[in-house]
């Protein structure tokens, strides 16, 4: 996953580029704020992968507040604004790209391809570092069971624990469901229930409201509040 901050002086601007992100499964949030300062020690504390920023915003521009960031090198940087004379001063900065206000998922999806392109080609980069497996706590103190992130079929919530499916196998881990769905890479996994976290590549059938993964005669109701996001999805897979 790519670890991302978004700054924007405009609440309706971070609440657009977060959904994009959302969308995309690809991108974790760590941070999206309206204030500066906020985002300068977040960055300056934590691993971040991307930062969304504008430009012209009232107390600090995006072109200082990038300039004076001690660790600028170590992210990739996409300005955002309405104002396309500021596009030099962002690429020279290096920024990855420059999204003009109004902008489109297309677009967004156009810079996020940039982005992982110099991800991918840079060396040490730790963006799949929880992508391939996980490790749950056994039921004996120390002991650690190595679970496969391909491996998982589906997370169910029970009660104070989550059961998680893999392998016609299940373990119980004390996690809440919602700390779970941020280790899992949402390219991979996608939650459709308040109790229900599935394995995209595991879904066999949906009908109506409800979804069956392979290998499980289990009915999972899609809840009212992912819906959108669920069909959104299948839609993009059907032929």
């Amino acid at each position: 996953m790519i670890n991302c901050v978004i700054l924007d002086d405009e609440l309706p601007s971070v609440e657009l580029l977060t959904h994009f992100c959302m969308k995309s499964g690809v991108i974790k949030i760590l941070l999206a704020t309206t204030d500066a300062i906020e985002a300068h020690n977040f960055i300056k504390n934590n691993t971040i992968h991307l930062l969304f920023c504008d430009i012209q915003m009232p107390e600090i521009s995006g072109i200082d507040f990038v300039k004076n960031l001690i660790n600028k090198h170590q992210l990739q940087v996409v300005f955002t604004t309405a104002f396309s004379e500021y596009a030099i001063q962002g690429f020279d900065l290096e920024a990855t790209d420059y999204l003009l206000k109004p902008f489109t998922f297309a677009r967004f999806l156009a810079a996020l391809q940039k982005v992982e392109n110099k991800l991918t080609s840079a060396e040490g980069t730790d963006i799949d570092e929880m992508s391939d497996f996980l490790f749950i706590k056994g039921g004996v103190k120390g002991k650690y069971d190595k679970v496969n992130m391909d491996d998982i079929e589906y997370v169910e919530s029970d009660g104070n624990y989550v059961s998680l499916y893999h392998n016609g196998k299940m373990s119980l881990s004390n996690q809440s469901l919602k700390d779970l769905e941020k280790i899992l890479p949402k390219s991979k996994f996608m939650r459709v229930h308040k109790s229900f976290i599935i394995s995209k590549k595991r879904i066999a059938k949906v009908q109506g409201y409800t979804l069956r993964l392979f290998n499980h005669d289990k009915d999972i109701s899609i809840g009212d509040s992912y819906r959108e996001g669920f069909f959104n999805f299948i839609k993009n897979k059907t032929i």
